[in-house]
């Protein structure tokens, strides 16, 4: 999964850079650094427990947000709590559509039945 998520940065990556710079106002660099900080951040938030993938995959993006410290993402990349907010909600739709395309319902399916549950399927999209 680790290597499908690399790959979806390499296909759609300049796309949710172009999204942070047009939506919420993000420079070029800004906005990739941002990208990256938000990855980790998220890896974070279901190794310990604080995310649970299927509301992830199922649009809860709230629970994103209201699980990170806005605060420190933004300052990774020298924009307010408010402006890390937006962007965390411009582009987490973006990547979780992506990552539904790519696997396929199938897949999803898949991961979501298999070994371990919602904690496997957890461990399998960020290397748990």
């Amino acid at each position: 999964m680790e290597e499908m998520l690399k790959q979806l940065m390499d296909e759609k990556g300049s796309a949710w850079v172009q999204l942070l710079e047009d939506r919420v106002g993000f420079g070029q660099e800004q906005a990739r650094g941002f990208l990256s900080g938000l990855a980790d951040s998220v890896q974070g938030l279901f190794k310990e427990g604080k995310l649970d993938p299927s509301s992830l995959l199922g649009g809860d993006i709230r629970s994103v947000v209201e699980n990170l410290d806005l605060a420190e993402l933004g300052a990774t990349v020298g924009v307010d709590a408010r402006k890390a907010e937006q962007g965390v909600e411009v582009v987490t739709p973006e990547i979780v559509n992506a990552v539904k395309q790519k696997m396929g319902q199938g897949g999803l399916l898949d991961l979501l039945g298999g070994s371990g549950g919602l904690g496997g399927l957890a461990g399998k999209l960020f290397g748990k």
